[in-house]
């Protein structure tokens, strides 16, 4: 077997990721494998971009730091990388080679092979929504666990109220950012016809407020007070917390007098959260006053831990926030994105832009023979992207089985195969030949869900004409090497491939709008 140790550094190094099994069944599938070009078209199924250039050695300087080509006489490519001291080094086999220019020129062969990384990324359902909700429970739950062992006043506990209500009204101010809706929030920002938080909170009116956004603030001050506490609890140094706290809800009172100014004078709209927020850090200091009256001397020591609190806390949202805001376009990017490609016109556009093709016959057909909506799918059993445009395909079929017809072609030199693997494929057809498409529907179900052939064929196995099968199968490949469809799936809508520009899971958006077309 071929080794695409290099190629697969080479992803590594520009931050693509593919999956090694599928892109080695993929190419070996290729008429010309081994060849560049059949790499360079698996690579172009995978959507990656790439490209063969041809370049004397005095162009050499406008290469980019990394890429692959040939070297000396031989048929292997490398991947060869520039060096921070204008070296270069070339991988074989997992060693590196260090070659200065001049070695580099007699060994040129004029061939460059380039990738560039995509723009969009797909994105796997996985339980990540689960672990990030769980999360957030737990730390609450020990949270609580701990604050009930330790051995406070009563008082302390209640404390512990305010900046908590603080963060999840700074989380509302922001909830754009955050991407978070609450019905309530909504409501009571609302509550008269003249409030409006969001009006409010995006004003620019005072240039002070495009250097300084008081939701920031105020969610920063809750969440250092929130963790200062905790921490002052734990060190048996709540008393300098209070006393601490004073000093910082004393220097925020004119801060909020500002606030309830603008909000009256200049933006003239109440914000409720804005209010609430100011209420509860009067509410801090009232509290505080009278219930914490004593005066201590605070030491440098705790000082430097406000400090440091503060600086981690302020530190540690700058960098969210930039994330919450790149993940916000993003999101806002993407939505977007799927609107426009949704679009049943420019699908249809696209996908007529390619030259029907004539197809060959299938002796597999789901749904109504009859219907002019014939969607043909090229695929493997073996090949690990058809499984999903598998499962698209049977959603469709489950809820348009009347209105459209579905041809599989498998695409599978049986000549080829272990002697196994002959019988699964032709166990697989004669299932369809023999018992109709419904049971050939949960046979090609079981092999996707199990993809074991010792166990498929304990539940499958059955008699067939060997050379009927065979001589289908041999049909089906013959077409699909000569017409150079070697990728699996293909997907084909009345003779039409399916565009590249539009994914695949989409079929279903278009499915209704493809039949009334009748393209």
């Amino acid at each position: 077997m071929t080794n695409f140790d290099y190629l697969f550094q080479y992803l590594e190094k520009e931050n693509i990721s593919i999956d090694k099994t599928e892109f080695l069944f993929q190419v070996q599938s290729h008429p010309d494998y081994p060849t560049l070009l059949s790499i360079s078209d698996t690579l172009t199924f995978f959507d990656i971009e790439n490209g063969v250039l041809k370049l004397d050695f005095d162009s050499f300087e406008f290469l980019p730091n990394r890429f692959v080509t040939f070297l000396d006489d031989s048929s292997q490519l490398y991947l060869v990388e520039r060096t921070q001291d204008h070296t270069y080094i070339y991988f074989d086999s997992n060693k590196i080679k260090s070659l200065d220019l001049f070695q580099l020129k007699n060994n040129w062969r004029e061939i460059v092979f380039l990738v560039e990384k995509p723009e969009t990324e797909i994105i796997e359902k996985s339980n990540r929504k689960r672990i990030q909700l769980l999360f957030p429970a737990l730390c609450t739950i020990l949270l609580f666990v701990v604050l009930f062992l330790l051995k406070v006043d009563l008082k302390v506990y209640l404390f512990f109220i305010f900046p908590t209500v603080g963060i999840i009204f700074s989380i509302a101010s922001l909830k754009n950012l955050f991407g978070t809706k609450s019905d309530f929030f909504n409501n009571f920002c609302n509550i008269s016809s003249t409030s409006s938080c969001s009006d409010v909170l995006s004003s620019k009116k005072w240039k002070l407020f495009e250097y300084i956004n008081l939701s920031d603030v105020s969610f920063v001050f809750f969440v250092f007070q929130f963790f200062l506490f905790f921490f002052s609890i734990i060190i048996n140094s709540i008393n300098d917390f209070f006393q601490i706290q004073k000093i910082f809800l004393s220097l925020a009172m004119p801060v909020i007098l500002l606030s309830i100014y603008y909000q009256m004078k200049i933006e003239k709209k109440w914000c409720p959260i804005c209010l609430s927020i100011s209420l509860i850090l009067i509410v801090e200091l009232v509290f505080i006053h009278l219930l914490f009256s004593g005066d201590s001397r605070l030491s440098i020591n705790y000082i430097s831990i406000t400090a440091l609190n503060f600086s981690l806390v302020s530190y540690g949202w700058y960098i969210g926030r930039d994330s919450l805001t790149e993940h916000k376009n993003l999101k806002e990017f993407q939505l977007k994105v799927n609107r426009f490609m949704r679009n049943y016109p420019l699908f249809k556009s696209s996908l007529l832009s390619k030259p029907k093709v004539e197809l060959v016959n299938s002796p597999i057909v789901l749904g109504n023979d009859s219907c002019k909506t014939e969607i043909t799918i090229i695929t493997s059993p073996f090949c690990g992207h058809c499984k999903t445009a598998h499962f698209i395909l049977e959603k469709i079929y489950e809820s348009h089985r009347e209105d459209i017809k579905i041809k599989i072609i498998i695409n599978t030199n049986i000549d080829n195969q272990t002697e196994k693997k002959k019988v699964f494929f032709r166990t697989l057809l004669s299932i369809y030949l023999q018992k109709g498409e419904r049971e050939f529907i949960d046979a090609l179900n079981y092999w996707f869900n199990n993809q074991s052939i010792e166990l498929w064929l304990e539940k499958y196995k059955m008699k067939y004409n060997q050379e009927q099968i065979d001589y289908l199968y041999r049909v089906s490949n013959i077409w699909c090497e000569q017409n150079r469809f070697t990728f699996t799936p293909a997907i084909f809508i009345n003779g039409y491939i399916y565009p590249k520009t539009h994914y695949r899971e989409d079929l279903k958006f278009y499915i209704n709008e493809i039949i009334e077309d009748e393209l």
